[in-house]
């Protein structure tokens, strides 16, 4: 089975040239060099898939969870700047949905990781774009 999805991806992206901006205005001779090098390129592309996926999706996780940690310690100052300098019960009660905070943003890294190694990797292998180094899409 692994063997069959291996070459399905091979397959896949052998196909990606043909769907090039600028193949009306190619030559033959351009196109058919232009697959040759997409080929070539394939077991690079693969590597810095994998590599994208190991690097790039703690980076994504950890940028998620800062972005989502400054957006709660804002609410959290501003509510106990009007509470009088006290825990509410609102506030004290969000504490356990934390967790399931915590775990819905490892969710969104993990698949913002994934997707910016994949998409990476097909456009520009081992670029800043394969490690979620530019800008995350987010729910937010």
């Amino acid at each position: 089975m692994r063997k069959q999805t291996v070459l399905m991806a091979i397959l896949a992206l052998q196909a990606v040239p043909a769907y090039a901006k600028d193949v009306k205005s190619s030559s033959a001779e351009q196109i058919a060099e232009n697959h040759i090098r997409q080929t070539a390129l394939i077991p690079i592309k693969i590597a810095s898939f994998a590599s994208g996926v190991v690097i790039g999706t703690p980076i994504a996780i950890a940028r998620c969870e800062a972005k989502r940690m400054d957006m709660y310690a804002k609410s959290f100052d501003k509510e106990f700047q009007r509470n009088d300098n006290w825990i509410t019960p609102t506030m004290a009660a969000s504490i356990p949905g934390q967790t399931l905070r915590v775990a819905g943003t490892v969710a969104e890294g993990a698949l913002n990781g994934v997707g910016n190694a994949l998409l990476g990797s097909l456009d520009e292998p081992f670029s800043q774009s394969v490690y979620s180094l530019k800008k995350l899409e987010t729910l937010d």
